[in-house]
């Protein structure tokens, strides 16, 4: 997740204004002690990781990765220089808040700031559902990567987020059923209201982050790109994502939105069955719909309860009825 910052720079959490402090002592060894409050500093090339001491494994990992990853990654995007690179691991849901300057959500495990350099990650030690530790770290290099790319250029979140999903490779066929079911139930969000930001309920943003995949692939088929690297420096190139978008597409910001629409329709709609797709696919599609006519039929028993129970007790709200709101 790239962190969307103001206009100018935003103040920075005091917590993290003493990390960069206390990292810029520390000596060039590869891990190294950076203040007396429990903070290691782990370093490998241009890349620096500060944690405490009980995700020193953690950090070790994350600098592997980045060392293995960020130098190709940057060089996809044209990204001659990648520069020095920041990160720093956060031991618990407060700490991130504070160092992430609260711009992440709580379902939030990162936070990339390519102006400074800077990525912000949750240790694995309070993620509370299972996640890959390479796809997160390369999901947060490509932002960096991007960002310092595409700086100064304009562009939509739901491109920033879907070029990081595609190069860390974040697809799973969880995500598939949760598109079908969307497109079944027409419940897709438009890409129009994921230009400056995501829903923060978990379930919304889990689908915005699925169609911003999408909508990335959509646009490298129509593009006739590669890799989303190319449809960066592409982007980067043109200095406009509008014009970028006509020159590579010949479509306007709104009919792009019309297309990419009709074409998750019929990737993940009704003509799923006779799409071609694989076995997999299918089964999942089949899943998706017997799920969604068994809440329907039970949404339908539900109500039919409460109406009986309404009718016996004209006048009185039913405590069912109440009990049954969520929150997103």
């Amino acid at each position: 997740m790239k962190a969307r910052w103001e206009l100018g720079q935003p103040r920075m959490g005091r917590a993290l204004v003493a990390l960069l402090l206390v990292s810029a002592l520390g000596r060039s060894a590869a891990d190294v002690p950076v203040g007396a409050d429990g903070w290691l500093k782990v370093s490998r090339g241009g890349v620096s990781v500060t944690c405490r001491h009980a995700d020193a494994r953690y950090a070790r990992r994350v600098a592997e990765i980045c060392e293995a990853r960020f130098p190709g990654l940057a060089s996809s995007m044209s990204l001659d220089e990648p520069g020095p690179l920041r990160i720093f691991i956060a031991s618990s849901d407060d700490e991130f808040s504070d160092l992430a300057m609260r711009a992440v959500p709580e379902w939030g495990v990162g936070a990339a700031f390519p102006d400074e350099g800077l990525i912000v990650l949750k240790s694995p030690r309070i993620v509370r559902y299972p996640l890959q530790m390479e796809d997160v770290v390369v999901h947060e290099l490509a932002h960096i990567a991007a960002g310092r790319v595409l700086s100064g250029v304009a562009r939509p979140h739901w491109f920033d987020e879907g070029v990081a999903m595609a190069v860390a490779g974040e697809w799973r066929l969880s995500q598939s059923a949760a598109l079908a079911s969307s497109v079944l139930s027409g419940h897709l969000i438009p890409l129009a209201e994921l230009e400056e930001t995501f829903p923060h309920g978990a379930s919304r943003a889990a689908l915005a982050y699925a169609e911003s995949f999408q909508a990335v692939r959509f646009l490298m088929e129509r593009a006739n790109v590669g890799t989303p690297g190319e449809l960066v420096a592409a982007v980067a190139g043109a200095g406009s994502f509008d014009l970028a978008l006509a020159t590579l597409t010949g479509f306007s910001r709104t009919e792009f939105e019309g297309a990419f629409e009709r074409s998750v329709a019929r990737r993940f709609g009704w003509t799923l069955a006779v799409s071609g797709w694989s076995p997999v696919f299918l089964v999942a599609g089949v899943l998706v719909l017997v799920a969604f006519f068994v809440r329907t039929k039970r949404a339908r028993g539900r109500m039919a309860g409460w109406e009986a129970e309404e009718e016996r007790e004209p006048g009185r709200p039913s405590k069912r009825r109440l009990r049954s709101t969520s929150w997103e």
